[in-house]
């Protein structure tokens, strides 16, 4: 059972993509700024209230007067998130014969005056609670997170770049030998558990990488802006356990992964500096046997109530003279073969595509397709599996 708390009713308002990832325990909170100063304002806020914070169930009040429940916050900004919580520890507290009203304090820096807003739960915003609960308990049980909405906001969230939870995706596609419930107990081993701290932490140094404008689709002419071709950057790992385990799913997931927009059609990939190019499926299989030893491709072990995405095939495809050369293929690829067996959304509904395009850079500044195709979890919307077969296949041939 989902127990719902104060962060992740809050994540509700503010980004349902955040919401997912924390409640399933990707988290990279830890390094960002504004996480650690509203750490702080708790701990200062804590010591002048003589430690007065409560915890009742899965919540923590910051405080409890005669007549108000209390809450402090660093900033305003997300005023609506920040009330919907107060409702909720409301709603906590009616349910246990405790009546009372909600006061937001938000504590601002460089300001003299701190802002109050007040809070009260009704029958009709308690209603309304009911059904954000509900709505959150749907969202945060499905198998992949809800497709991001980028917004100027996303420059400041700690989840902006989350190369952990991109390592986690492509663990779990290479232990397809496993049970839903052998894979959550092997993978909190490595990414941690609301009982244990994960193996390793991540923090990304760059110096003012330069960006341009592209075309997503390089056979359409619109642009967006993106991180400019052999711009450099560094990744800096902490490892306390699984030090070769940890290292070696980085480069995996490098390997056949991306970043950001359209990281699934070419997009986002990165090559690691003075590491050696894996060039062939025998390369990647040896690399992927060094994390998972049992791994065989199409493992067909789960049950149909169980199976979530894993690997049916990796292969490598042949020399391009250019990025943007391979790019172009892989775009008018993508428009040529517009089937729902590649991808689609359909009101609510939605599949991530299940074949997964990247690029690897050889030593002759030549380029290669790497395609990894996923066993596909809910054929609700899809043809029988002879057809996804062909649909899929005449994509990639297209590309290979």
């Amino acid at each position: 059972m989902i127990n719902i708390n104060g962060t992740l009713i809050s994540y509700y308002f503010i980004c349902k993509t955040k919401l997912w990832l924390h409640a399933n325990r990707i988290n990279l909170e830890d390094n960002s700024e504004d996480v650690r100063i509203g750490k702080i304002l708790h701990e200062i806020n804590e010591e002048k209230s003589k430690k007065s914070e409560i915890s009742i169930d899965n919540i923590k009040i910051d405080k409890l007067t005669r007549d108000y429940l209390v809450e402090v916050k660093k900033s305003d900004s997300d005023v609506e998130s920040v009330k919907w919580q107060v409702l909720l520890y409301l709603y906590k507290l009616k349910q246990k014969g405790i009546e009372k009203k909600g006061k937001i304090e938000f504590i601002e820096k460089n300001k003299q005056h701190n802002k109050i807003h007040y809070v009260k739960l009704t029958e009709e915003n308690e209603r309304e609670l009911l059904l954000v609960l509900e709505d959150i308990k749907r969202l945060i049980s499905k198998n992949t997170p809800p497709a991001v909405k980028f917004d100027r906001k996303c420059k400041k969230c700690a989840y902006y770049e989350y190369i952990k939870g991109i390592m986690r995706f492509w663990w779990r596609a290479i232990h397809g030998n496993l049970t839903l419930d052998e894979l959550r107990k092997k993978e909190s081993e490595i990414f941690g558990s609301t009982d244990k701290k994960s193996s390793f932490s991540i923090k990304l140094q760059y110096n003012g990488m330069d960006t341009e404008r592209t075309k997503p689709l390089p056979h359409k002419v619109f642009k967006k802006m993106a991180f400019k071709k052999n711009d450099k950057f560094k990744i800096c790992f902490k490892i306390t356990e699984n030090k070769d385990l940890v290292v070696n799913l980085f480069k995996l997931s490098i390997l056949l992964g991306g970043f950001g927009q359209r990281s699934r059609r070419g997009f986002g990939s990165l090559k690691i500096i003075g590491e050696k190019t894996i060039t062939s499926e025998e390369m990647i299989t040896n690399l992927i046997k060094t994390i998972n030893k049992n791994f065989k491709y199409n493992n067909e072990k789960q049950t149909k109530e169980e199976k979530y995405p894993f690997i049916k095939n990796i292969e490598i495809g042949r020399d391009y003279s250019s990025v943007e050369e391979l790019l172009k293929i892989i775009s008018e690829a993508t428009h040529n073969h517009n089937h729902n067996e590649l991808g689609f959304a359909i009101g609510e509904k939605r599949l991530a595509s299940p074949v997964y395009v990247s690029v690897i850079k050889e030593n002759g500044n030549f380029y290669k397709p790497i395609i990894t195709t996923f066993e596909v979890s809910d054929t609700k919307y899809l043809k029988k599996e002879e057809e996804i077969d062909q649909i899929q296949n005449n994509f990639k041939k297209d590309i290979l």
